[in-house]
């Protein structure tokens, strides 16, 4: 067991005992990092986790708080996905490709007003998060996925995703270091959010196929750029 897979294990257990109870505010990362004896870039590492497990969220700006236990995801999953899966980029643009093309069209089938209000926003905090740090940019796009995971009405695919989120977010990182992508990434929320709002079921997949074209694409280059 890894670092962050001993700090998610521990912090992970003391929530669902029950040590902090949802909406409670956990402490901060300079004392998380006292109390595991660690940098805070481990513990920012290990909320994180937490965060795509749905046992807490981050609000940037105010700390992280626990959230109810219908979102949470078991411990066992959290740690799988935090675990060296040996996976290349190529094997993990594949399992995007299918997984988050099925939840993009569940969740057209099911947006309603609301659903709408809750993607432009977190479409709002995606354009906000673009002159931010590769890590902020990245937090951004997890949570418009993510919302649009929900939208979908599929604990299965909620679940599934949650632990995609965290198996995918390196390579992610990596990818948005490069000029471009994060253009990239934005544009093609930009195009679901208006395919939504205008009902246009076709055009949603087809944004959806233009991006891990262009997505597998840009991971062959990669090696040019480094």
């Amino acid at each position: 067991m890894t670092v962050t897979e001993d700090i998610i294990d521990s912090l992970g257990q003391q929530i669902v005992d029950g040590k902090y109870l949802p909406n409670e505010k956990l402490p901060n990362e300079r004392d998380l990092a006292a109390q595991f004896g660690v940098a805070r870039g481990r513990i920012r590492e290990a909320l994180r986790g937490l965060s795509m497990a749905g046992l807490v969220e981050i609000k940037r700006g105010n700390g992280t708080f626990v959230k109810h236990p219908d979102s949470w995801v078991d411990s066992t999953t959290v740690r799988w996905a935090f675990c060296e899966t040996g996976a290349s980029m190529e094997e993990l643009l594949v399992v995007r490709d299918v997984l988050e093309k099925g939840i993009y069209e569940q969740a057209y089938n099911y947006c309603n007003n609301l659903d709408l209000e809750c993607i432009q926003r977190q479409l709002i905090n995606l354009q906000d998060a673009m002159p931010l740090s590769v890590p902020e940019f990245a937090d951004a796009l997890d949570e418009f996925d993510l919302a649009m995971a929900k939208v979908s009405r599929n604990v299965l695919f909620l679940r599934l995703f949650q632990a995609l989120l965290i198996l995918r977010r390196d390579k992610v990182e990596e990818i948005l270091a490069f000029e471009g992508s994060r253009v990239q990434s934005l544009r093609l929320r930009e195009r679901i959010y208006v395919s939504f709002k205008d009902r246009n079921k076709e055009e949603a997949l087809e944004a959806i196929d233009d991006f891990f074209a262009k997505a597998r694409s840009f991971a062959k280059d990669l090696p040019n750029r480094n």
